[in-house]
C-alpha cells in the first residue's frame, strides 16, 4: 500500500483489535540474515494502513522484530527489539521504557483474551561461558515485568532461536518451536510459565 517510505524493510506488523483503523509497522531485519537491512523505527497508522508516520520516540530504532498490542487497552504496546530486547510503551508509542534488557528479542505477544499476559523470547550473551543463550519470558503484568520460563529459561547457542505462539482455541496452551537438535517443539498448559517437550526427535527445522 505504500512503495515510499523511508525504510521498506518491514519486518512485522501489528493491528489494534478494538480500533482496525490503527496499525503498526516495525523496519529493520533483526534476525541476524547476512543481508539484513537496518531500520528505522516504528511506523504508525491511523487509517488503515493508507498513510504512515513515525512514532518519533522509535527513531533510531536499528530492527524491531515483534510489535504486540494490548487486547484491552490499546496504549500499551510491547516490541521485540534488536539491539535492546523488551521495550514498552503506555501511551500509543509515544514513549517507551525497556523492562526487559537483553542484547535482543525477536517475539513478543500478548494472550488475546488477557492483557495482564504476555509471552517473549529474549537473545543475550552470557560472559562467564562465554556462549549465546535463548529464553522464553513471560509477564502477568502486561509486560511491566518479566520472568523466565521454566523448562525453557537457557537454551545455549546463537542459532537456538525461540519462536512462540498462543493456541487460539486456548491461550492457556503455548507452543514453542526451539531451533535444537534439528528443531524440536515445546509446550505449555500454563500460559507460558514452564513448557515440557513434546517431541521426540529434531524434524521442524
Amino acid at each position: 500500500m505504500n512503495d515510499a517510505l523511508p525504510n521498506l524493510a518491514i519486518a512485522c506488523l501489528a493491528r489494534d483489535s478494538s480500533n482496525p483503523s490503527v496499525l503498526y509497522a516495525g523496519t529493520g531485519e533483526g534476525f541476524f540474515n547476512i543481508d539484513a537491512v537496518g531500520g528505522t523505527g516504528i511506523y504508525k497508522s491511523t487509517d488503515g494502513g493508507d498513510t504512515w508516520a513515525l512514532l518519533p520516540a522509535t527513531a533510531g530504532w536499528d530492527n524491531v522484530g515483534r510489535i504486540a498490542v494490548s487486547p484491552y487497552n490499546s496504549n500499551i504496546l510491547l516490541a521485540a527489539k534488536r539491539y535492546g530486547g523488551i521495550m514498552r510503551s503506555i501511551n500509543g508509542g509515544q514513549s517507551w521504557t525497556n523492562p526487559r534488557w537483553a542484547q535482543g528479542s525477536f517475539f513478543v505477544a500478548f494472550d488475546p483474551t488477557d492483557g495482564n499476559k504476555a509471552i517473549a523470547q529474549i537473545i543475550d550473551y552470557d560472559w562467564d561461558t562465554g556462549n549465546w543463550f535463548h529464553t522464553a519470558l513471560y509477564s502477568t503484568n502486561a509486560g511491566a515485568n518479566w520472568t523466565s520460563a521454566a523448562g525453557l529459561n537457557q537454551v545455549w547457542d546463537f542459532g537456538s532461536r525461540i519462536e512462540l505462539a498462543y493456541a487460539p482455541s486456548n491461550p492457556g496452551i503455548v507452543y514453542a518451536s526451539v531451533a535444537i537438535d534439528g528443531g524440536l517443539i515445546y509446550g505449555s498448559t500454563d500460559g507460558g510459565h514452564s513448557y515440557a517437550l513434546r517431541t521426540t526427535s529434531g524434524t521442524s527445522g
